[in-house]
C-alpha cells in the first residue's frame, strides 16, 4: 500500500472514531454541516472543470429537500426511497436546465442559472399549498430506522447516526468524483475548460460532457437537500437563496478550483472559521471577508495552490542540501 493510501485509511478511521471521543453534540453538528458543504463544493467544482460557473446550486439543494419532504409527508414514502428519488429527480431537472443554458458561456450562463435559482425560490414562496410558502415546512420526520441483524435497529434520534450516514454519502461522492475526474470523462472536461473549440476539433462532444457534469452535480445537490431536510426537520425558501450558491463558490475559490482537495479544504476552512470568530461576532463578517480578500490577492490558486508551492520549495531545498552534501564528501575524498 502506498503512503498516500495509508494516510487516507488513517484519516477515515479517525473520522469514524470522532463520535466516540466527543460528547459535545454541537461539534458533531458542525462536522455534519461541513460534510454537506464538501459534497456540494465537490459537485460544483466538477461542473466548473468545464469552464461553467452556475449560480443555482442552492436551488437544486432546495428541490431535493422539498422532493424528499413531500414524498415522505404527503405520500408516506420511506426516507430510504424518497432520498434516491430526490437525487434522481434533481439530476433529471439538471439535464433539462442544462441543455439550453450550457450552450451559452461566461456571465450569460451565470445570469441564466441565477434566474433559474430565483424562479425556484419564488415558486417555493408562491405555491403555499404545496411548499408551505414563506413559512416553509416544519415537523419533517427523521429517517426510518435501519434494522441490523442480531444488533437491533439504528434510530435517527441523535446526531451521531446522521454523522455516520453523511460520512458514507461523502465517501461515495468522493469515490465517484475521483473516478470521474481521473477517467476519460475528466480529461475531456479539462480539455473543454482549457479550450472548448480545440476540444471540439478533436472530436469531444462538448455539450454532452457539460450536461453530464451538470447532472452529476445536480444529483448530489438533491441528495444533500434530502438529508438536510430530515436532519433539520424544517425547510423554507430562506434556506436556498442566491447567497447560499455564492457561498459554495467561495468554498472552491478559497480552497483552489480544479482540484479535489481544494473544495474539501475550502469547505472545512470556511465552515470552521465563523465558529472560531464567535468571540468577535460583531466583526465576524468583516474578518470573513478579509480572509477571502487575502486569499484572492496572495493565493490566487487557493490554499491547495499555496500548499503545493511550499511542498515544492521544501523538496527543492532538500534536493539541494543532499546535492551539496554529496559534492562536499566527493571533494574530501
Amino acid at each position: 500500500m502506498s503512503k498516500k493510501g495509508f494516510y487516507l485509511i488513517g484519516l477515515y478511521l479517525f473520522l469514524l472514531c470522532i463520535p466516540l471521543f466527543t460528547k459535545d453534540l454541537y461539534h458533531i453538528h458542525i462536522l455534519i454541516v461541513t460534510m454537506f458543504h464538501i459534497i456540494l463544493a465537490l459537485g460544483l467544482n466538477f461542473v466548473m472543470n468545464t469552464a461553467q460557473v452556475p449560480l443555482c446550486q442552492a436551488a437544486f439543494v432546495g428541490i431535493g429537500a422539498y422532493t424528499s419532504t413531500l414524498l415522505v409527508m404527503r405520500l408516506n414514502f420511506s426516507f430510504w426511497l424518497s432520498l434516491p428519488i430526490a437525487g434522481i429527480l434533481t439530476g433529471i431537472l439538471g439535464i433539462i436546465v442544462g441543455l439550453p443554458t450550457l450552450r451559452i458561456k461566461g456571465i450569460y450562463f451565470a445570469m441564466a442559472t441565477f434566474a433559474f435559482g430565483e424562479i425556484i425560490r419564488l415558486l417555493f414562496i408562491g405555491w403555499g399549498g404545496l411548499f408551505g410558502g414563506a413559512n416553509g415546512i416544519s415537523a419533517i420526520p427523521s429517517p426510518n430506522s435501519i434494522p441490523i441483524l442480531f444488533l437491533g435497529q439504528i434510530e435517527f434520534e441523535t446526531k451521531v447516526p446522521y454523522y455516520y450516514f453523511t460520512l458514507v454519502v461523502l465517501t461515495l461522492c468522493l469515490i465517484i468524483i475521483y473516478r470521474l475526474t481521473h477517467s476519460r470523462i475528466g480529461r475531456a472536461c479539462t480539455a473543454i475548460r482549457e479550450s472548448d473549440r480545440l476540444a471540439q476539433c478533436t472530436g469531444i462532444d462538448i455539450m454532452g460532457y457539460k450536461v453530464f457534469a451538470f447532472a452529476v452535480n445536480s444529483f448530489f445537490a438533491g441528495i444533500v437537500g434530502g438529508i438536510y431536510a430530515h436532519y433539520f426537520h424544517f425547510i423554507g425558501p430562506q434556506d436556498f437563496t442566491f447567497w447560499q450558491s455564492v457561498e459554495y463558490l467561495v468554498f472552491i475559490v478559497m480552497g483552489g478550483s480544479g482540484t479535489i482537495g481544494g473544495p474539501i479544504i475550502g469547505s472545512i476552512f470556511l465552515t470552521f472559521l465563523p465558529e472560531f470568530l464567535r468571540m468577535a461576532v460583531e466583526f465576524q463578517v468583516v474578518l470573513y471577508g478579509l480572509a477571502l480578500i487575502l486569499v484572492l490577492l496572495f493565493m490566487p490558486q487557493g490554499i491547495v495552490g499555496l500548499l503545493v508551492k511550499v511542498s515544492n520549495r521544501l523538496a527543492r531545498s532538500s534536493y539541494r542540501n543532499k546535492k551539496d552534501e554529496n559534492t562536499g564528501s566527493a571533494r574530501i575524498k
